[in-house]
């Protein structure tokens, strides 16, 4: 699979010398190259593979940073062509914003998708997102080189019934937790959590139905009612 790509890194092209693209499968090295910007803005490079093949991840290795950006999976051919000279692809890049062991995802939704049930999710920056937690996770907000050590989340993080969930160490700046279904059943922790309204959302912690609910160290400010309602 020969591969002419231009690189997007969040919406801007990017071609410098201390970028190394990789193609992998089940985290296999199937190719590489370094950017020699000084020849062009593309990037030219061969991709094997082999019968179990189905699909290839880019990754983006930024020499001077240690940053590492991966891509959507890109259907594997042995006889495609990926991009030419005259029409290249753009393989698209975002910083990660949240990561399973070392590996990294754009989205929080995205981690969560490809967690297995009781991993623990790490966040990697702040976070605009409203998101579904569907099994039994961690998330962890900790951010050891930031002033008060947590990451901001800006939404609404919404738990499954059913679930053991805890949430930790996560500034919510608007919006806030809430389980979705009268169910009695599950088991959910917050701890070490502030959460920060304008005034405009009513609870930071809302569950329809009575669970195993433990909250432990967390502040609340400027929301419209109460810290916790329960329905």
């Amino acid at each position: 699979m020969s591969v002419v790509a231009k690189i997007v890194l969040d919406d801007d092209h990017k071609a410098t010398d201390y970028l190394e693209l990789g193609a992998f499968c089940n985290d296999q090295l199937r190719g590489s190259k370094m950017f020699q910007a000084s020849a062009s803005d593309m990037i030219l490079m061969s991709v094997w593979g082999d019968e179990n093949t189905d699909e290839i991840i880019f990754k983006l290795y930024n020499h001077t940073t240690g940053m590492e950006y991966s891509s959507e999976p890109v259907a594997y051919s042995p006889a495609v062509e990926y991009g030419t000279p005259s029409s290249p692809v753009e393989i698209n890049f975002s910083n990660p914003v949240a990561k399973i062991g070392e590996t990294k995802y754009s989205t929080l939704t995205k981690a969560i998708a490809a967690a297995t049930a009781g991993q623990t999710i790490e966040l990697l920056a702040d976070i605009t997102e409203d998101v579904t937690v569907n099994k039994n996770l961690t998330i962890d907000g900790a951010n050891d080189e930031a002033v008060g050590g947590k990451f901001n989340y800006t939404g609404t993080m919404t738990a499954n019934a059913g679930l053991t969930v805890k949430v930790q160490n996560i500034d919510f700046v608007g919006g806030g937790f809430d389980k979705s279904s009268k169910s009695s059943t599950g088991n959910y922790t917050i701890k070490n959590c502030t959460f920060e309204d304008d005034g405009d959302y009513p609870y930071p912690v809302r569950f329809k139905g009575a669970s195993s609910v433990t909250i432990e160290d967390c502040t609340v400010k400027n929301y419209m009612y109460s810290f916790l309602y329960i329905t």
